[in-house]
């Protein structure tokens, strides 16, 4: 049986997908500096990094442009430090690691948690994953960046329905 996000929460992947066709996929800042001007109750960023052998290259961009939005996002006085940050790491459907859940984003070292890239591509996996792990944390104010090339090649909990 297979376990999808609640459908009210979040577009269908499919839908995702087709808006993502671009090899990053980073919200802008200015989408961040809108949620962070609402305090009622911390904010979530969640970060997904696709590890898998097709970002092969481009690995040291990702990390890179990681640590410019933690310094970023930790340097501007109107988002609060005790907003929550999640990392989910994936590859193949077998190699999908949250690095830290609901982490303060003050308590982050401001360095990249990843280094080598292998495998095949579980991103929709990887997507859904960090769906249930964002249900679980008590925020309503959630953001999710999504750094893939999108080439989806080996989930199997989640697909594009």
């Amino acid at each position: 049986m297979t376990t999808r996000p609640s459908q009210s929460s979040v577009p269908s992947i499919q839908q995702a997908s087709k808006m993502m066709k671009t090899m990053w996929v980073i919200l802008p800042l200015l989408l961040m500096n809108m949620v962070a001007n609402v305090v009622s109750l911390p904010h979530h960023l969640a970060f997904i990094f696709d590890t898998s052998g097709s970002m092969d290259g481009k690995l040291e961009s990702i990390n890179r442009e990681y640590v410019e939005i933690l310094e970023g996002l930790q340097a501007d006085a109107d988002v609060p430090d005790s907003t929550l940050v999640s990392a989910l790491e994936f590859a193949s459907h077998d190699s999908i690691v949250m690095l830290y859940s609901g982490t303060q984003l003050g308590e982050l070292p401001l360095k990249s948690p990843f280094g080598t890239v292998s495998g095949q591509s579980a991103v929709f996996d990887g997507i859904g994953q960090m769906v249930k792990s964002l249900e679980a944390i008590p925020s309503d104010r959630k953001c999710v960046w999504v750094m893939s090339d999108l080439q989806e090649n080996d989930s199997r909990n989640y697909d594009a329905a």
